[in-house]
């Protein structure tokens, strides 16, 4: 369901961080389900104008929101568990995505080189046997994925072509706390930690090589949350998204897209994909905050992999680097 922004001064960012509210810009907080601010009663849509965050979506009725009935939501494709640091198990996702009514999952855990909590390589086998049972109890499809991390300015990530052969989906993106060469450090982790969202220039040129470099490199399903502290020249990226099949996460709690970066989107045809990032069960499957996103930038329903349809990662397509769909 989405929430129409009827607010004419249009806001040029969606941030998650509170502390930058200046320039107009929105910042979302996690979502969670105890301050969900989304109530369905009678059919009608309500809305709780004391936000946590202060976003104020004043004047919503019906004739604002889309038709939920028209915009299905198929799959999560961005979900977390104890394996890494989420909060439930496997078969506890499972349980709720079916809940949701989702047909897919993907179960993304943190990438082996993380120093906090990246998954183990030893643990995949044992992944790989709980997702087999999850998909039998709930009748959903489940990928076993990663949510791999850039380990260098070449565009290195931390997976490995035995690690390919037993993942279904490969997630990158960028994280702190990754195990990384001294010189990368300096030059790639440590300059976006202090920067974070304000990169001069030399540095946004080094985060964006470093992504290209990681497409040509990687069979990359789905990039995340991009622009999170490593900005990046998106028109660049775009460009060879497209050229490569790689999906576009729209992540429901770490939005840092200008409007001028979705329509560069947009018109490069490059496909975007919704995700929750969940770090708990009940979180699976919960994307307003990118469904809003979707309406308030007009994104074309068609240039969705995971509404009213079914994405085809790269292990499974006919053509690697083509996108390709199943419609329902």
């Amino acid at each position: 369901m989405i929430i129409k922004d009827t607010n004419n001064n249009d806001k040029q960012k969606i941030l998650t961080n509170k502390k930058r509210k200046k320039n107009n810009q929105y910042s979302f907080d996690e979502i969670s389900l105890k301050q969900n601010n989304l109530k369905v009663k009678n059919d009608e849509n309500l809305i709780n104008k004391e936000r946590k965050n202060n976003i104020n979506l004043n004047q919503v009725n019906n004739k604002n929101c889309l038709d939920n009935s028209r915009l299905i939501i198929t799959g999560d494709y961005h979900t977390h568990t104890i394996y890494s640091h989420g909060k439930g198990d496997i078969i506890d996702n499972a349980n709720f995505a079916k809940e949701k009514n989702l047909k897919q999952l993907a179960i993304t855990d943190h990438g082996f080189s993380h120093l906090l909590y990246g998954v183990k390589r030893e643990k995949l086998s044992e992944i790989k046997e709980k997702i087999k049972l999850a998909e039998k109890q709930t009748n959903l499809k489940i990928y076993l994925g990663v949510e791999a991390n850039f380990t260098s300015c070449q565009g290195d990530v931390d997976v490995n072509l035995e690690d390919l052969k037993i993942l279904d989906i490969l997630l990158v993106g960028h994280h702190r706390m990754v195990k990384s060469r001294l010189i990368d450090k300096l030059k790639l982790f440590i300059p976006n930690m202090i920067f974070k969202n304000k990169a001069y220039k030399k540095l946004k040129e080094r985060n964006t090589e470093t992504v290209l470099k990681a497409m040509e490199k990687y069979p990359i399903d789905i990039l995340t949350h991009l622009n999170y502290e490593m900005p990046l020249d998106i028109n660049q990226i775009a460009k060879k998204a497209f050229e490569t099949g790689t999906y576009i996460e729209i992540n429901d709690k770490k939005m840092y897209f200008t409007e001028e970066e979705i329509k560069t989107l947009i018109e490069n045809n490059v496909m975007f994909i919704l995700d929750s990032d969940a770090h708990k069960p009940e979180h699976v499957g919960i994307v307003p905050n990118s469904l809003q996103v979707v309406e308030k930038f007009n994104i074309p329903i068609k240039n969705i992999a995971n509404i009213n349809k079914l994405p085809v990662f790269k292990k499974f397509r006919k053509i690697k680097n083509n996108y390709e769909q199943i419609d329902l």
